[in-house]
């Protein structure tokens, strides 16, 4: 039988984070290491990042902008401390990856994901790295007859071959993107080897709501509105700027910040619904003269309808679900409906409340809520449990919104642990 071949560090996955930490490993003298991906090329999931543009970072960086739970986020804020957005910046800059942002979105200047991905595959490969692909890792098993405490501590075993490591770092991505191969088997690796893993759920994903009268004739329509996530009737989140209605329910950035929320909620068996303000930033003293300019001109409807009264209000399209919660349609006589009904219906644009049934799942989401606890890694993101083990990206419990946030933290957490695995090699080696 063919002997394993052994390799120094053995990275589990040829994402944003894994690739990272493969470039920072073999830059600093990690000896050997090994990228091995499931899928047909690395950097897969880059491709499709910021509709193909790839906002890889944010000019904001407040911590408020990820999710974690708040007694692990000093792990979260020394790891992107360590590694601060302008220094990740530069270090795009110096390898060509020159940069630009819109209002504080930073992409690359050519708007091609393909750049970012290309420079990060090439970056490791020429610092030593060997990415293979096709490579699905099915165990890592620890080994206990290392001699003299010098030899591989693990043995990973893909769908073809037995690899010997004297260190692994997991970075197999969560449950979001399974069509990029993401497929969540990086929580059954960290779990096999002692590690807690929060149920991972979807993240920065559609919502699917409840129908309503009247919303398949909404589908595809825009708006600005103010959105406010209603858990169990108490406000959980609220979110500003334009939501798209689809025949399922609700998407748009703001819907997309609250859903992870929404996700945790659902799971926990609590009633979610969603409180939208269709007239947001429209002030209150404005909008309650021309609700009272409404109310008068009913008083005067002549031959007018319906869609004739909220004309101008709101999208055309949108007329059918506000008066369908009434059981009237646009083309209705504005003369017929009773005025304490028609208050109703103004006061409703304020809060248009859709009840949330689930999301549109892990093939529609950006990130994944949950994984393994920051609590159980160190700053560094040496697994706390097993010597030798490093987890970073998508497999820990942080999720940021929408705009660069889950990169950011991809390549810091990549970087933190490739240099820590690094150096942890070099020592071993004796070379300090």
């Amino acid at each position: 039988m063919t002997m394993p071949q052994t390799v120094d560090l053995a990275v589990i996955g040829a994402g944003a984070s894994g690739c990272m930490a493969a470039a920072a490993a073999a830059e600093s003298g990690a000896g050997r290491v090994l990228v091995l991906e499931g899928g047909d090329k690395p950097a897969a999931k880059i491709y499709a990042t910021g509709n193909g543009r790839c906002n890889l970072t944010n000019l904001d960086q407040s911590l408020s902008h990820y999710r974690c739970r708040p007694e692990e986020a000093g792990i979260l804020e020394r790891v992107l401390s360590a590694w601060t957005n302008d220094d990740m910046m530069a270090w795009f800059m110096d390898r060509g990856v020159l940069l630009h942002d819109r209002d504080g979105y930073v992409y690359p200047r050519t708007d091609q994901a393909a750049t970012v991905a290309a420079m990060l595959v090439r970056t490791a490969e020429e610092a030593g790295a060997e990415i293979r692909t096709r490579s699905e890792v099915r165990a890592v098993q620890r080994l206990t007859d290392r001699s003299a405490g010098t030899g591989p501590r693990f043995l990973v075993r893909t769908d073809r071959e037995e690899i010997q490591a004297h260190s692994v770092l997991l970075a197999c991505g969560g449950i979001a993107g399974p069509q990029y191969g993401c497929d969540g088997s990086g929580y059954a690796l960290a779990a096999s080897l002692g590690h807690t893993v929060r149920e991972p759920l979807p993240a920065l994903v559609p919502l699917c709501c409840q129908p309503v009268q009247g919303m398949k004739q909404a589908a595809g329509t825009r708006c600005m509105a103010g959105i406010r996530l209603l858990c169990d009737g108490q406000t959980a989140g609220e979110e500003k700027g334009e939501i798209l209605f689809t025949d399922y329910g609700l998407s748009g950035i703001p819907v997309l910040q609250l859903s992870g929320l929404a996700a945790r909620a659902l799971k926990a068996g609590r009633r979610v619904s969603l409180e939208i303000d269709l007239l947001a930033g429209i002030p209150e003293p404005v909008w309650a003269r021309e609700r009272e300019r409404r109310l008068d001109m009913a008083g005067h409807a002549g031959r007018r309808t319906l869609g004739d009264w909220l004309l101008g209000l709101i999208p055309d399209r949108l007329q059918a679900p506000v008066l369908g919660r009434y059981g009237l349609v646009r083309e209705g006589r504005l003369y017929k409906v009773d005025p304490s009904r028609l208050a109703r219906i103004l006061d409703s644009l304020r809060a248009f409340t859709m009840e949330v049934t689930g999301t549109q799942g892990p093939a529609r989401a950006q990130t994944t809520a949950g994984g393994v606890p920051l609590a159980e890694v160190s700053g560094e993101l040496a697994s706390l449990y097993v010597p030798g083990l490093f987890l970073t990206g998508e497999l820990l419990d942080v999720d940021g919104i929408c705009g660069g946030y889950n990169l950011r933290w991809a390549f810091a957490g990549g970087r933190a642990a490739g240099l820590a695995a690094a150096r942890e090699s070099r020592q071993e080696r004796g070379q300090g």
